[in-house]
């Protein structure tokens, strides 16, 4: 069969008359030439193309290699996080787990890597291109260079264990709550640097809904990662009272002659604050127990 290129050079001689052939010898000398050095550079020109090919397909690889470490990175930062939850008493249930979700998108781009693996030797599908590039550009920012994790991550929810059963079900308020304080400060344990100490006020509403148990967990837990507690309450409480070092009953301090703002219906002074304090009964008094006792 004809060369595509040696057909189109009879037809550049002859547009006319396509079906001409010619028996020139200087033309046949001529494509004689162009030939050899096609088939004599031919084996160069293989081992520079599979050279090619394979700095292309390795460079490929090393970019899907770093799109499918992003899961083995979320996954280990989750449970590193799952771990100290761990230390912390959470209500009856036996323990509570931090599950991601992922995006569709990236999913599916993973699951083509693992198709394709390490090729070397062959030239990737289109598809793939197509498949990469849409990846790029809902997850690349070409700015900082990085992949934007937080997009890849399309929600967190809880796995909850109680007595060896597993629950995905919404749990009480005060639940929540606990979780979510435990989950606030192990979260901000990371953003800190090592050398900065930083402390910062968290603060809780409705606070009575939580039980004895719970608000000496969180309590423990706002210590322990250098936070200061605020919570609030519409009721007295004489549990809160009992936990906490200092409380304020702001009913003390109504505005009931002109309007504060907005809906603001107290002022409250500095100083005014209560607490509750273990008494210690002095020596004499026990005695004068003793003495009513044996008579």
């Amino acid at each position: 069969m004809i060369p595509k290129w040696v057909a189109d050079s009879c037809r550049n001689r002859w547009p006319d008359h396509p079906e001409i052939r010619t028996t020139n010898s200087q033309f046949f000398e001529d494509m004689y030439s162009a030939l050899q050095t096609v088939f004599l550079n031919l084996d160069q020109a293989k081992v520079k193309y599979r050279e090619t090919l394979s700095h292309h397909n390795n460079t490929a690889a090393a970019a899907a290699r770093i799109i499918e470490n992003i899961e083995g990175i979320i996954t280990n930062f989750i449970s590193n996080i799952n771990d100290e939850i761990k230390g912390y008493k959470i209500s009856n249930l036996t323990s509570v787990t931090l599950v991601p979700e992922l995006h569709a998108q990236y999913v599916d781009m993973t699951r083509t890597l693992n198709r394709i693996g390490n090729r070397t030797d062959e030239l990737l599908s289109e598809s793939f291109y197509i498949q990469i590039s849409n990846f790029q550009n809902s997850f690349y920012n070409k700015q900082t260079g990085k992949v934007e994790i937080d997009k890849i991550i399309e929600k967190v929810r809880y796995q909850f264990v109680r007595n060896d059963t597993v629950e995905d079900t919404p749990q009480s308020n005060g639940t929540n709550c606990m979780i979510n304080s435990v989950l606030l400060a192990l979260l901000l344990q990371r953003l800190v640097p090592d050398d900065l100490s930083l402390s910062m006020p968290v603060v809780f509403d409705e606070i009575g809904s939580l039980d004895e148990k719970n608000f000496q967990e969180i309590l423990k837990v706002m210590e322990e990662h250098n936070l200061y507690l605020f919570v609030a309450n519409p009721e007295q409480n004489g549990l809160i009272a009992s936990v906490l070092d200092t409380y304020h009953d702001l009913s003390l301090f109504k505005a009931s002659d002109v309007g504060v703002l907005n809906k603001a219906e107290a002022i409250y002074y500095p100083g005014m604050e209560e607490r509750l304090e273990n008494m210690e009964f002095e020596s004499e008094l026990e005695n004068v127990d003793e003495v009513m006792m044996s008579v």
